[in-house]
């Protein structure tokens, strides 16, 4: 298990494995070269629109600042909350253009004592509202520091944090609910592990966690659970490793579910003497669990997207569509040979693709609507700038 400061500070404030340089203008257009930038977030809401994440320089003072996109990346409108007090972002989810709801603390640096506050919006972050939100007990000492890890909406009504207190050993979890859009929060009987989760209506659900010797949840990333009260009690879901893997661990990295029937599950191989990973498995049910198919490959790490049919992988030098090597094609022509590190498949089509050419700081993120066979650089941008459109005056309808 991780040292506890390390997971607090990866989790709950960067929500990322690694730290992304973004070289762009002054992100307020006064003309001057704006320092290095760190880009720590995106993600793709729906094909051509999305969010993107930045934080302060090294050593900067700055605030993080959160950013639009309605044409895939071509221009970027700045939807920071106003007053957020965090200097870096928490937790960011967006159901649809215009409903997205963030979560921020006022103290990185003394999470024990920190506030949490909750930013939600319902007009394409032309208007933000902020909630205070009290963080979960389970004991009455008052000494308990459960963390926010996920933060998930199944729809405008239903949302859950998922949260995470680690102490010597062990770890506890824990969930709340909300039905009213994030005005109120209630709590929910603990869940069986550390996620991710995911509910594809109000009360079907599935999560990553682990399962002890009782038969309750345990640490670990083990198990697929289910849920279809809201997350009231979860059943575990057996997931069968293919019989040339018996003999190896296996563990859970990544899960997506259209509905309660079909899904997949991205799921890594370990040595069970050495503890390495050796291997990678693509897991996808039609039947809710009943029945898998598998999809294999070697390697020492990659890590997964899972699209509408596949998963995704980057291994290195290239991605694949589980053990198939995708040609992705160079922004500027040729093929791309350097590194590929997150990827973000909304389908098995449209994708974000961060990418580092050479050994250098410099990250970029490309953009693809055909699976890799035609690519466009979106991060850093020719110019961030604060777009003049409103959520109003654009041509997308409101749902």
């Amino acid at each position: 298990m991780p040292v506890f400061r390390a997971l607090l500070a990866a989790v709950i404030l960067v929500a990322a494995s690694l730290s992304r340089v973004a070289y762009s203008d002054d992100l307020q257009n006064s003309g001057r070269r704006d320092p290095v930038a760190i880009l720590r977030q995106f993600k793709l809401v729906s094909r051509g629109s999305g969010w993107a994440s930045t934080g302060p320089p090294e050593n900067g003072r700055e605030s993080s600042r959160l950013y639009w996109t309605d044409d895939n990346g071509q221009t970027w409108r700045d939807i920071t909350p106003h007053g957020m007090l965090a200097p870096r972002e928490g937790l960011i989810f967006f159901l649809n253009r215009w409903r997205g709801w963030v979560l921020s603390t006022d103290d990185d640096e003394h999470l024990e004592r920190a506030h949490f506050y909750l930013f939600s919006t319902i007009d394409g972050a032309r208007h933000w509202r902020s909630l205070m939100l009290q963080r979960p007990k389970f004991m009455d000492d008052g000494n308990d520091n459960f963390l926010p890890t996920q933060i998930y909406f199944s729809d405008p009504q239903h949302g859950w944090i998922l949260w995470r207190y680690d102490f010597t050993h062990s770890s506890r979890y824990a969930l709340l609910g909300t039905n009213d859009g994030g005005h109120t929060w209630k709590p929910l009987p603990e869940p069986p592990g550390a996620g991710p989760v995911l509910f594809v209506t109000s009360r079907g659900g599935w999560m990553i966690g682990g399962m002890g010797d009782d038969g309750v949840g345990a640490p670990g990333d083990t198990q697929l659970w289910r849920t279809i009260d809201g997350g009231q009690k979860w059943s575990p879901i057996a997931i069968p490793i293919p019989k040339n893997s018996a003999e190896q661990g296996f563990y859970l990295i990544a899960l997506k579910f259209l509905n309660m029937q079909e899904g997949m599950v991205a799921a890594g191989l370990q040595d069970m003497q050495g503890g390495a990973t050796v291997g990678f498995l693509s897991c996808r049910t039609e039947d809710g669990g009943k029945t898998w198919r598998f999809s294999q490959f070697r390697a020492l790490s990659a890590m997964p997207s899972i699209g509408a049919k596949h998963v995704f992988w980057s291994v290195d030098r290239h991605v694949q569509m589980e053990n198939q090597a995708i040609p992705l094609t160079s922004p500027v022509g040729g093929s791309l040979a350097g590194d590929f590190l997150e990827l973000d498949f909304l389908d098995d089509l449209d994708a974000w693709i961060e990418y580092r050419e050479g050994q250098g700081p410099r990250f970029m993120v490309i953009a693809t609507i055909d699976g890799g066979k035609t690519s466009r650089l979106i991060w850093p941008p020719v110019r961030l700038r604060e777009s003049t459109k409103t959520p109003e005056s654009s041509k997308l309808s409101r749902p």
